[in-house]
């Protein structure tokens, strides 16, 4: 009975958590620098450690604007499983890459799909490096209903050498109730990053 509680309890927080994200964007905020912020606060923080009252109320006010966001109940609807798949792209000068994620959701398993090519357009040969960061945020306090980090991983394919093309192809999983989940993939030649952008 204890555990059916806890559940609905995060049910409930989640669900009004996610009709703020929705509904909060303000257009006056550049998406990339919102998308930027958004980053810093989940790198300033590890697994279960709660988010600052400021920094949960900064996610709460600008997430809808990020690209990057899966959310897993939309507008207050709760799915018992979803599946979604976001494709990125990403190029500058000579360098580009593309991919998807796919996610798939369900009574607490996430599972995904990462798919990436990365290539030098011109041929050059290079060291190259292909990632997708995960973030999956959620509540970390079941008392006090604080959200923080509860899953964060990063999967990558790096080449054996010199190559101008690489292809990264893996998924990851973990066992969770995310409210919501950030993508930050990006490629590396030669040690110069290009992020992907969501579509």
């Amino acid at each position: 009975m204890k555990k059916i509680s806890m559940l609905l309890t995060l049910f409930l927080v989640s669900i009004s958590i996610s009709v703020l994200f929705t509904n909060s964007a303000h257009a006056s905020t550049g998406e990339d620098d919102t998308a930027l912020k958004i980053q810093n606060i989940l790198d300033k923080y590890e697994v279960n450690e709660p988010f600052s009252d400021e920094d949960t109320q900064y996610l709460k006010e600008n997430s809808a604007l990020n690209n990057n966001i899966t959310y897993i109940q939309n507008k207050g609807d709760v799915s018992v499983f979803s599946v979604s798949k976001k494709f990125f792209t990403g190029n500058n000068k000579t360098l580009a890459l593309t991919g998807y994620v796919e996610y798939d959701n369900g009574f607490g398993k996430n599972s995904w799909n990462f798919y990436m090519d990365a290539w030098d357009t011109a041929g050059i040969k290079r060291n190259i490096r292909a990632e997708v960061k995960i973030d999956c945020v959620g509540i970390v306090n079941f008392e006090t209903g604080a959200i923080g980090k509860i899953y964060n991983n990063t999967v990558s394919q790096t080449s054996s050498g010199k190559v101008d093309f690489l292809t990264l192809n893996k998924s990851d999983s973990f066992t969770g109730l995310p409210m919501f989940v950030y993508y930050y993939p990006k490629a590396t030649f030669d040690g110069v990053d290009l992020a992907g952008e969501f579509r």
